[in-house]
């Protein structure tokens, strides 16, 4: 045999890429849930920077902005928010509602198709002024009226 061989055998380069699968298939739940957890976040600074925006629409002209269709910005509250800013977002739709009539309060609901996003909102706004229908919205009061 040859000592002075150069490469590697075809057990040595099995062995290799078997465990860089391993190691892949461990980390890669890791990294989709940390994709997920991003995208939560986001979601909820979008919820928070409605709220913020509300809030100062309120406290400039003492009474609440106008509640509209879902995806759709509220008459006047469009300088309130960050530039460019949208309801109709890629992986969900934000719905302003404006209940004070009925209910006593003003809120904001993220309506989405993806559940693990819903979940992980919910997560991540915890239960306190928050609900969900179970099945594609999640709603966040932002200010009892009553």
């Amino acid at each position: 045999m040859n000592r002075n061989r150069r490469g590697f055998s075809l057990v040595e380069l099995l062995i290799a890429l078997l465990i860089i699968a391993t190691l892949t298939g461990a980390a890669l739940p890791n990294l989709n849930r940390a994709l997920l957890r991003a995208r939560g976040v986001d979601a909820v600074a979008d919820l928070n920077a409605v709220k913020v925006a509300v809030l100062n629409y309120q406290a400039d002209n003492t009474t609440w902005p106008p509640d509209r269709n879902r995806g759709v910005i509220p008459p006047g509250l469009g300088p309130y928010l960050p530039e460019g800013f949208s309801f109709d977002k890629d992986d969900y739709v934000l719905d302003y509602d404006n209940w004070t009539e009925s209910v006593g309060f003003v809120g904001v609901t993220l309506v989405t198709d993806d559940r693990d996003l819903l979940l992980m909102v919910l997560d991540l706004l915890g239960t306190s002024n928050t609900w969900t229908n179970d099945a594609d919205k999640v709603s966040w009061v932002i200010e009892w009226t009553d």
